[in-house]
């Protein structure tokens, strides 16, 4: 979600970092980005993006797709076995798209152009996922403003929103993306835990014997 006046610059200079991401095996140092976890990840990436373009092209309504090749030609030697999708940018969809509100957990990001932080916290607190959120400014007031009203389960201001500290930054989802404890939080472990509850009535009704 990128405020106007930063937005073209921005995408220009995305496009241009994503196809300097290297895409191949896990196995070698040199991979930045390596295959999905299985062929239904890469059917459903595929099969989103593919309705995407069908949807929205007789509608005219903007919708662009940029796609980084992937890195065959940096690894000739090695033979790339595994479900591998490209980093993908897509720009000008409505923020109900399927792209737009569901996780994919693939390499695919949906850019949005906004007048103000008003605008860009209820475009994001309009959708149903909310595991992690992030903003970076330099207007201690935008800060702020987000601080109190942007609906995540957690927030990271000015750094990546990867990288959770065990111990210090408590992770864990907020609507569609999960509620609860925390992991890493103080009552993380009790989750774990096997409560068992027992009852005994002291009252004596009837003949007791005395006791010695």
């Amino acid at each position: 979600i990128l405020h106007e006046n930063i937005y073209d610059e921005f995408i220009a200079r995305f496009k241009l970092a994503m196809n300097d991401i290297k895409v191949g095996p896990a196995k070698d140092p040199a991979t930045y980005l390596s295959a999905l976890i299985d062929e239904d990840s890469l059917k459903k990436t595929l099969r989103a993006i593919e309705d995407l373009k069908q949807t929205y092209k007789a509608t005219r309504i903007g919708v662009k797709v940029h796609q980084a090749g992937l890195s065959k030609d940096l690894y000739p030697n090695i033979d790339f076995q595994g479900y591998y999708f490209p980093p993908t940018l897509i720009e000008g969809l409505p923020p109900e798209a399927e792209v737009s509100c569901k996780e994919l957990f693939a390499p695919v990001v949906a850019a949005f152009k906004v007048k103000d932080i008003q605008e860009a916290v209820e475009l994001s607190n309009s959708l149903n996922v909310a595991l992690t959120g992030g903003i970076y400014s330099r207007n201690p007031n935008v800060i702020k403003y987000v601080k109190e009203n942007l609906e995540v389960g957690n927030l990271y201001i000015n750094r990546s929103i990867t990288g959770a500290i065990v111990g210090r930054h408590p992770f864990g989802g907020y609507k569609l993306s999960g509620i609860g404890s925390k992991a890493g939080g103080p009552d993380y472990l009790l989750q774990f835990a096997d409560p068992v509850t027992i009852v005994e009535n002291t009252l004596r009704r009837g003949y007791s014997p005395d006791l010695e």
